[in-house]
């Protein structure tokens, strides 16, 4: 059976979707996550000149130097960014386009970074290594998939997991917020278990009253990788009963 054939295996099409959605973001990373550092003040500076224009009397826009600018200069201003960000969002098209992108050891880093649990290069190797199978040091599409399969059927609990977390929490993350809710989390794991086993798999995550620990409702990735190991257990646990 080849890796596509396996990895593709039991997953359903809503299921690699998202794994798709999940790839394709992890895929050059880094990169582009110095783009979006360049494009968050832009876009936020045109936001503010966009409601200038359609409120001018309550928003005051001011220059550099804190000095209120005139409407040509705004205009000005405006027709900079727009071919700035207009230039900058066509990077990240290419970079999401490559047909030959991959998951890079910088790209895994640079991700576990943005959620807030930065890595050493060694480990992040090492979570690169025990899914690489065509060992060329990177993760394309059909490694991702196999993984994520092999996981999803491991009753045993000795199948590689730390890329697998990764991936999990990111399907849930939706809107890329860094932290997965209730909501979010309910639709996948639905699909994955079924009505009768979603209850359970639900206060593994999220507690008894699905609220969190904290109390908040919401898992940060450092927190899902502690409830995760609750999750992993009641799972493995069903599986060996069954």
């Amino acid at each position: 059976m080849t890796a596509d054939a396996e990895g593709s295996k039991g997953i359903s099409q809503n299921e690699e979707k998202e794994l798709l959605r999940v790839y394709n973001t992890m895929c050059n990373y880094q990169p582009k996550s110095k783009l979006y550092a360049r494009l968050q003040p832009q876009r936020a500076r045109r936001d503010r000149l966009v409601a200038h224009r359609k409120a001018p009397d309550n928003i005051v826009v001011t220059n550099k130097e804190g000095e209120a600018m005139s409407s040509e200069e705004i205009e000005a201003e405006y027709e900079t960014l727009r071919q700035e960000i207009a230039a900058l969002e066509k990077e990240v098209a290419v970079l999401d386009s490559d047909p030959q992108r991959r998951i890079r050891p910088a790209d895994l880093a640079e991700c576990l970074k943005t959620l807030g649990k930065p890595n050493s290069k060694k480990e992040i190797e090492e979570m690169i290594w025990e899914v690489d199978e065509s060992l060329d040091g990177v993760v394309d599409w059909e490694e991702f998939k196999l993984t994520y399969q092999r996981n999803l059927a491991d009753t045993t609990g000795l199948e590689p997991c730390q890329l697998f977390n990764v991936i999990q929490f990111m399907i849930y993350d939706k809107d890329g917020s860094g932290k997965v809710t209730v909501d979010e989390t309910m639709h996948m794991l639905y699909t994955r278990y079924g009505r009768d086993r979603l209850e359970g798999q639900m206060k593994l995550l999220f507690g008894e009253d699905l609220s969190t620990q904290d109390g908040d409702g919401e898992l940060s990735f450092s927190e899902y990788c502690v409830a995760i190991q609750r999750t992993n257990k009641g799972r493995h646990s069903h599986g060996t009963s069954s």
